[in-house]
Order: C-alpha cells, then sequence, then structure tokens
C-alpha cells in the first residue's frame, strides 16, 4: 500500500466514529448502535498504530 492510499485509509477510518458522535450530538438521532460504535473506535485504534508502526519504518 502507498503512502498516500494508507493515509486516505487512516483519514476515512479516524473519521467515522467522530462523525458518529457529531451527528448524534447535533441531531440527537444515533445512526448505528453503542455496540457498533465502539467496534468502530477499537477499528480505529487498530489502524492508528498500524500505520504509525509502518511509517516509523520509512527511511527519513
Amino acid at each position: 500500500m502507498s503512502n498516500k492510499a494508507l493515509a486516505t485509509t487512516n483519514i476515512l477510518v479516524i473519521m467515522t466514529p467522530f462523525l458518529l458522535g457529531v451527528f448524534a450530538t447535533a441531531f440527537e438521532k444515533q445512526i448505528l448502535s453503542q455496540g457498533w460504535t465502539a467496534i468502530l473506535g477499537f477499528v480505529m485504534m487498530v489502524v492508528g498504530i498500524w500505520t504509525s508502526l509502518r511509517l516509523a519504518k520509512q527511511p527519513d
């Protein structure tokens, strides 16, 4: 995976739980249950750690 594709995937995964929270707060309506939101948050952490490790291996 190229760095550009990795960065795009990372930002999409990071923004999904945040946007769900903003939507739920602004419109007082949940799109997904709390369980699914928690799973998306977990996926966000895993992808973030994976991205950090992968980018740490890149030469300076």
